[in-house]
């Protein structure tokens, strides 16, 4: 699958990407040249490359999501779907590449379980997640929309 940002994310991915290069590599740089050098900074300095690498392809090769053909009572990529589970509880998620899922608790890679059983899936319709070591979870769709900042269902 290519790679599909919302236009928020996109904005916070360029912000991280200008945050670690003017932070937090300098930083970690620096550390390898000081006396207290460790394999730790050795790793972690390689952890932030690799993520300023997949930042770098992200941002120059993904397409916006709120650009691309919208079905508005199907879930797809980049959309804020409103839930509500057997329990009662209500959860808003927006369903996003996974290079921009960590940038907050509300979005959550096309590749999690919970997606998955999502996508393609329409407004009212029911669906169950199942897991190998926990209950079930059964969720129906009260509302899906691709623009602007979640609204109360």
């Amino acid at each position: 699958m290519s790679v599909v940002l919302t236009r928020d994310g996109r904005r916070e991915l360029e912000e991280r990407a200008r945050r670690l290069d003017s932070e937090v590599l300098p930083a970690l740089r620096e550390q390898l040249l000081g006396p207290d050098r460790d394999g730790r900074t050795d790793a972690e300095l390689e952890s932030a490359l690799d993520e300023r690498r997949r930042i770098a392809y992200a941002l120059s090769s993904g397409r916006v999501a709120e650009e691309l053909r919208d079905d508005p009572e199907v879930v797809e990529l980049g959309d804020w779907v409103h839930v509500i589970s057997e329990d009662g509880s209500r959860e808003t998620l927006r369903i996003v590449d996974p290079i921009e899922a960590p940038l907050d608790a509300a979005r959550i890679s096309y590749a999690s379980p919970l997606a998955q059983i999502l996508l393609g899936r329409r407004i009212g319709d029911e669906v169950e997640l199942r897991t190998r070591f926990t209950p079930s979870y059964r969720y129906k769709i009260l509302d899906t929309h691709r623009d602007g900042a979640p609204t109360a269902a």
